[in-house]
């Protein structure tokens, strides 16, 4: 006799095929607001479920745990979504100084696009997931598309480029870098197709020198570093008659 308790087979739902790896932030935050609705209009049963779809979920993300996300998981989505028909990608931390303590965050470039996808998380976490961010990232593209890597270090980009240290609203820092941007592509065109600048700032000792951390391919990353030396020659030679010497080049960064 069935004791009413034994259901007749699994009832699963196979959504195979139907939802992407872009999409698990959005089903996260979806599941979120959904179980916070169902509670509000008596639904606990329903909520109770869908908090825990969403931590199996989490569990699943190559995403870090900690941090904030505003769009409700547009940025993975897009991020994604570029990399899926770009030449070049990458991922990287960001660090922002702040009055208190500095911050951390990851960008992911594909091409010319940016777009942030962990806003105020924890370093440790970040570090972390940066090397399944970057496979995820290698899966999505183009076989044809190459990955970036990160340099540090001075270049003298043959002018002088104000640069506001004050952020605007937003964490994109609206037309702060745009005219860095410029002058390092147009700088670099000779060793590399691609740059994209991390972050700047002006060099004290030369007024056209800037301390930079920017991504290019993978491939072209020596004959950068060779180019960069040789761009940076008559600013070493300038500066060295004032101060003492010091290395005016650039090298991998994380």
């Amino acid at each position: 006799m069935a004791d009413g308790k034994q259901s007749n087979g699994g009832a699963t739902l196979d959504l195979n095929g139907i939802f992407a790896i872009g999409d698990i932030v959005m089903m996260i935050d979806l599941l979120q607001y959904g179980a916070v609705r169902s509670m509000m209009g008596e639904g606990k049963d329903a909520s109770e479920r869908m908090v825990q779809l969403r931590e199996q979920l989490v569990a699943l993300s190559p995403l870090p745990k900690s941090g904030d996300r505003s769009s409700i998981g547009h940025e993975w989505f897009r991020a994604c979504k570029a990399a899926s028909k770009c030449s070049y990608y990458g991922a990287y931390m960001v660090e922002r100084d702040n009055s208190r303590n500095n911050e951390y965050h990851m960008d992911i470039v594909c091409d010319a696009e940016v777009q942030r996808v962990v806003s105020n998380g924890k370093r440790g976490e970040i570090e972390a997931a940066l090397p399944a961010i970057r496979q995820c990232l290698r899966d999505l593209a183009p076989i044809g598309a190459e990955p970036v890597v990160l340099l540090k270090g001075l270049v003298d980009i043959g002018e002088r480029v104000a640069i506001r240290h004050m952020e605007p609203i937003g964490w994109q820092n609206e037309g702060r870098l745009d005219a860095v941007q410029v002058s390092m592509r147009e700088r670099l065109a000779p060793a590399t197709p691609f740059v994209q600048v991390v972050d700047a700032s002006n060099f004290w000792g030369v007024n056209s020198v800037i301390e930079a951390r920017f991504a290019v391919p993978v491939s072209v990353a020596e004959e950068v570093i060779a180019h960069v030396a040789e761009l940076n020659s008559d600013a070493l030679g300038e500066y060295s008659k004032k101060y003492r010497a010091e290395s005016f080049a650039v090298a991998p960064s994380v």
